[in-house]
């Protein structure tokens, strides 16, 4: 899974004034750099195709490279706070 999701980091959609640079792990938004943590970075660049829905564990797995715990909210406060 890691492996797909870097080889189509250059298919990462359109997101308006939002830059992603793989390369350098970095996220600029109108021009001015955003700091995300490591998982954030990761789960950002999980969603090279729009339309493709991931679980958890597969968010999980890609973001931190390890088996998902039932139960725990990681993957539910990464993504609260990206969309804020």
């Amino acid at each position: 899974f890691r492996l797909s999701m870097l080889l189509t980091l250059s298919l990462l959609p359109d997101l308006g004034d939002i830059q992603i640079f793989p390369e350098q792990r970095r996220v600029t938004k109108a021009g001015k750099e955003i700091c995300l943590n490591y998982g954030e970075f990761s789960i950002l660049t999980a969603w090279p195709l729009p339309w493709r829905v991931f679980s958890r564990e597969q968010l999980y797995n890609a973001a931190w490279g390890e088996d998902y715990e039932l139960g725990t909210n990681t993957v539910d406060n990464t993504i609260w706070r990206l969309r804020n």
